[in-house]
């Protein structure tokens, strides 16, 4: 069957799969916060993103701006633009590991990505993950094709693609620093052009990258930002957490995606993807295997010790990046490397390669994984792992007339109504805010007052904060008297009336 066919047939699987229940869950925070954001005309759109102090860069955001233009405003819309960019990293891959090996090999790679539960989770959330992980992969794609031939066209390709990778998270310079790492370890079979090429190339995107540093500058002293934010222990990484990467790109969380991993899914995984890595490092350098054509002779054509390389390179920068800035105080969360996903299966399909050169046992191989993967997805569709806003806010939707007024707590929203709100019932109006500050004497134009409280883990994590909230809960503000309570377990809501005098 031809190989075009073929990958027409993972492409297609692996959209059915970034579909499927794709709006099953509410939005969580961090997605109702990219949604409403980039709902907003494009100068408050970037004022917000300024305000955060460079927390988020621009790029997905604007996207997902004019995305909106042509699909509506809405959270599944917001995913399907995930699910465009998850997808087509399917088909990035395959030209991507053909660089390395044959079409069979980039098929595998193709289809370990497609049906990757990590690649699926992500590519159904509102977040620029899959933005990144599709550009991560576009980025190499360039950076081969330039090492082929340098040229300047080729150059300002390249330069594009890194520059959109750093417009879209900050963590892919990892990536681009994984290809530097490979060009300097095999420089020697490029042409000497590359190297000025690759300076150029940096200092095109450099420039290009500038104006949003310098827009940052403004808010930075007022708002700094929070890429870094005060340390969580419970956030920073462990000693295990490169394993526990391993597991997550092994598609080892069979019971959910958020649950601790079980001893027998993490050696399940290490033996079914990690060791054949292992393994063909050891066969392929010594062999120097040839695993198929890869370009013209004329052009630098690596081979699969190189392809094994770089793979490794764009899967484990990432997590050592993220890893690194979790020990000096960022929030470390296996969310941000989750676009190194494809570098690992172009190491694992190319390791295939070279350690089953039996098609029955590669035949096999693939058979288990599936079988793994297929576990690990159910638990995805199956296991709620997000706050269920939308169902949480529907008594107050139903029920909120002209007139009433809110108070959010935490305080996270700086006295705005809760951005899930703003996702699921903006048609429905927006209560006039007040502040929780001035519940004690709350405006006279307030016949009716709801209080939206956030009770998931994260957003209570001040313990002195909590208990001062719980206290001025349990009396009613002055005037008023208590009438409906939709408890939650991710938003309690709180309805009270004014008393008549």
């Amino acid at each position: 069957m031809p190989a075009g066919l073929v990958l027409a047939g993972i492409v297609a699987a692996g959209l059915g799969l970034r579909l499927f229940h794709l709006d099953a869950q509410s939005v969580w925070y961090d997605e109702a916060f990219t949604i409403v954001q980039s709902g907003k005309p494009l100068d408050r759109l970037l004022a917000a993103l300024v305000a955060e102090g460079g927390r988020h860069p621009p790029l997905h955001y604007w996207l997902l701006h004019a995305w909106f233009g042509l699909t509506g405003y809405g959270a599944a819309q917001a995913r399907l633009l995930s699910v465009v960019f998850g997808t087509l990293a399917i088909p990035a891959l395959y030209l991507l590991t053909r660089r390395f090996a044959g079409p069979a090999t980039a098929l595998c790679a193709a289809l370990l990505l497609a049906v990757s539960q990590m690649a699926v989770y992500f590519s159904q959330e509102a977040r620029s993950y899959m933005a990144a992980q599709c550009l991560a992969v576009l980025a190499a794609c360039a950076f081969m094709w330039l090492l082929a031939r340098p040229t300047l066209a080729r150059t300002v390709v390249f330069a594009a693609a890194a520059l959109a990778l750093l417009a879209t998270h900050y963590y892919g310079v990892a990536t681009l620093l994984a290809l530097g790492v490979y060009w300097l370890i095999f420089r020697r079979a490029s042409s000497p052009l590359v190297g000025p090429r690759l300076v150029l190339a940096a200092a095109l995107a450099a420039v290009c990258y500038a104006p949003w540093p310098l827009a940052l500058r403004s808010s930075a002293e007022a708002r700094p930002g929070r890429v870094f934010q005060d340390r969580d222990v419970s956030e920073q990484p462990s000693l295990l957490a490169p394993v526990m990467a391993l597991n997550r790109f092994n598609s080892g969380k069979l019971t959910s995606v958020e649950a601790p991993s079980s001893a027998g899914s993490v050696a399940l995984g290490l033996l079914l993807f990690t060791a054949p890595v292992a393994a063909a490092f050891w066969i392929a350098g010594r062999r120097r295997v040839a695993v198929g054509p890869v370009a013209p002779p004329a052009a630098h054509a690596p081979g699969a010790l190189e392809g094994l390389v770089l793979g490794t390179l764009l899967a484990a920068l990432p997590v050592a990046l993220a890893m690194a800035a979790g020990w000096f105080g960022a929030t470390f969360n296996y969310r941000h490397y989750s676009f190194a996903v494809p570098g690992y299966y172009l190491a694992v399909a190319l390791a295939w390669q070279v350690c089953f050169t039996r098609r029955a046992v590669r035949a096999g191989w693939i058979a288990a994984v599936l079988a793994l993967s297929a576990v690990a997805l159910r638990a995805s569709y199956t296991v709620p792992t997000k706050p269920d806003y939308r169902a949480a806010l529907a008594p107050m939707a139903a029920a909120v007339t002209a007139g009433d007024c809110v108070v959010t707590r935490p305080n996270i929203w700086r006295d705005e109504m809760h951005l899930a709100w703003d996702v699921y019932y903006r048609d429905r109006g927006q209560p006039t805010p007040v502040t929780f500050a001035a519940l004690g004497a709350v405006p006279a134009a307030c016949g009716r007052l709801w209080m939206v409280w956030d009770t998931t883990w994260w957003m209570n994590r001040d313990q002195a904060e909590r208990a001062r909230i719980a206290l001025v809960l349990a009396v009613p503000p002055p005037g008023f008297t208590l009438t409906a309570a939709y408890p939650h377990d991710a938003l309690d809501v709180r309805l009270y009336q004014r008393v008549a005098r």
